[in-house]
């Protein structure tokens, strides 16, 4: 099972953005956790006023799996030494790579490669499917393997 955690800001008076404070980011924990009869992903979500590890324990403690999350200290209870496999997005992993465009810029476009092969998932309509992992499977590992040289 693969679960995915993120923690979200949240203004604390105010309206809208640019009103009032802003809280630092809190542990919104929400995940793909299962899929129903038809198929389609049952997702949940759990907010915490807080930003330590009890939120994931509570949500993730004892199970196994991959954990698509930031770098968050807070994750380290489901992680280490023998939980979750702590794995990164693309998202967080583009924006160190924009941040060195000065002396790396063809990173980014290494990156930029592997958008595509979702955009083709969904036109053939097989997102989060077996095949959507073989595709990207199939279509990242030579992208990768030139970034990674």
């Amino acid at each position: 099972m693969r679960v995915r955690l993120g923690r979200r800001h949240r203004p604390t008076s105010g309206a809208g953005c640019g009103q009032g404070r802003v809280r630092p980011r809190l542990p919104c924990a929400c995940g793909d956790l299962t899929q129903n009869e038809a198929g389609e992903w049952l997702i949940g979500y759990r907010f915490s006023m807080g930003q330590a590890s009890k939120t994931p324990k509570e949500v993730l403690g004892g199970t196994s799996g991959a954990l698509v999350v930031d770098a968050y200290t807070g994750y380290n209870a489901v992680t280490l030494p023998q939980g979750r496999v702590r794995v990164g997005c693309w998202a967080h992993c583009r924006r160190r790579f924009f941040d060195a465009l000065a002396t790396a810029p063809e990173a980014l476009d290494f990156i930029l490669e592997l958008y595509p092969m979702d955009a083709q998932a969904r036109e053939v309509d097989v997102v989060r499917t077996a095949a959507h992992r073989e595709l990207r499977q199939l279509r990242s590992a030579p992208i990768l393997a030139q970034l990674h040289t």
